[in-house]
């Protein structure tokens, strides 16, 4: 298999998908930089799998009743799982979510997130995390039995329903990011296989003072966590709370140190998504594309280039992921060589990133409140969307599923067929 795919490293299904993504964009997004439908077919997610959920945050997508549901037989989530496949191609992460998967018995969400990862698929357990502190044999059967090498955990001030109390400040809940941290740590060491977290964050007008924090958190916990996912509040679903922060990314950049570019290159429309690719290098940050910078400028182009375009080393085994990488620029070795140019230059320029690189990524997903939706904006943002679901036969936007009452809907046929009343 090695020698067939260096011979051979072009799959069709990967070149289509990503080309249909790109056709699908709006013209005006077709940019040098532009990296949905080249070197990624966008994020996909589950829902309603397991919609209950033992928190009662203040900030919530859920709809009312959504803890009157049960659980999604696993014949209807494997074709949400087959759905997300079709559409985004093999090597695509999805995200296993709904309200808060872990109440689903181990053996049942082992039997999902192995599905996913038979399909070809990168899934990641989005969670409170709280269920994996309390049995931390839960997460080592998912990542023995089930193959699952990622998770996200979601720790905020909005939660209500966390053990030891609902702290008012980030600061009272630095030790749960530490616990989970340390979980991570004792569960690699006790399965001998690789598994890493992203941390995802609600952000109110009431915690950004202390978003700094949380992103220095991330940074010195970089050997566990690759990933700040940041979630400016939105009104939709069970929200209760109001105050769409302002400034976010002055925050993020005050925890980093100093400013840093929040377009390593775009990702579906301009106004969904502001991140940053970094390396963690000892205590040092460093930027892999630098505002202003034509010298990353045009090696973020190179990698954007046809001869590349919908590669991905997930979603198969490492050593044929490489023999493929191999394949493509033997045939094409302009990304080869103008790579290593560009190494070369930054690390004559910063020798720090020889000290152990951690890749790191920060992100701030800017979900639409559901006035926004049928806005001219809004409309634009949901026609370009990188984050979809599969619902009776069509992908459908987050935002638009959360905001645009497609998620009530669902939940209210759930309850009805269940038999419960809704309140």
């Amino acid at each position: 298999m090695f020698w067939r795919a260096l011979r051979h490293p072009h799959v069709p299904e990967e070149r289509a998908r990503a080309k249909a993504i790109w056709d699908s964009l709006p013209e005006e997004l077709h940019t040098p930089d532009q990296g949905f439908g080249r070197w990624s077919t966008g994020c996909g997610a589950t829902w309603g799998v397991m919609e209950r959920c033992d928190f009662g945050c203040t900030a919530c997508y859920l709809a009312k009743g959504a803890n009157q549901t049960d659980a999604m037989p696993f014949e209807q989530v494997a074709e949400q799982i087959d759905a997300l496949k079709a559409h985004m191609g093999a090597g695509a992460r999805i995200q296993i979510t709904a309200g808060e998967v872990t109440l689903l018995p181990c053996d049942d969400l082992i039997r999902i997130v192995k599905y996913a990862r038979d399909c070809g698929l990168i899934p990641m357990v989005m969670t409170h995390g709280q269920r994996f502190l309390r049995e931390p044999e839960y997460l080592e059967r998912l990542v023995l039995e089930a193959g699952l090498d990622r998770f996200s955990f979601h720790v905020d001030t909005t939660q209500r329903g966390r053990d030891g109390g609902d702290p008012e400040t980030e600061a009272e809940l630095m030790s749960v990011r530490d616990a989970m941290a340390d979980l991570i740590r004792r569960t690699r060491k006790k399965t001998g296989k690789t598994l890493y977290a992203a941390h995802t964050v609600t952000v109110t007008a009431d915690n950004l003072p202390e978003l700094p924090d949380i992103v220095r958190w991330c940074v010195r916990n970089a050997d566990t966590v690759r990933l700040l996912g940041l979630q400016p509040l939105a009104q939709v679903g069970r929200t209760r709370v109001e105050g769409r922060p302002n400034e976010v990314w002055e925050k993020v950049c005050e925890g980093i140190g100093r400013p840093i570019h929040d377009r390593t290159w775009l990702f579906g429309h301009p106004d969904c998504n502001q991140f940053a690719c970094l390396w963690v290098c000892g205590k040092d940050v460093v930027e892999v594309r630098r505002k202003g910078s034509k010298l990353d400028s045009w090696f973020m182009g190179t990698l954007m280039q046809a001869s590349l375009q919908g590669w991905t080393m997930q979603g198969e085994p490492q050593r044929i992921a490489y023999a493929r990488l191999a394949g493509h620029l033997l045939r094409d070795p302009r990304p080869l060589l103008r790579g290593i140019f560009f190494s070369t230059v930054r690390l004559l320029g910063n020798w720090r990133l020889l000290k152990r690189p951690r890749p790191f990524v920060i992100n701030v997903h800017h979900f639409m409140d559901a006035d926004m939706l049928d806005t001219p904006e809004g409309k634009a943002r949901v026609e370009a969307c990188v984050f979809k679901l599969p619902v009776d036969g069509e992908m459908v936007s987050m935002c638009a599923f959360n905001g645009g009452g497609t998620r009530a809907a669902k939940t209210n046929e759930r309850v009805e067929k269940a038999g419960a009343a809704i309140n």
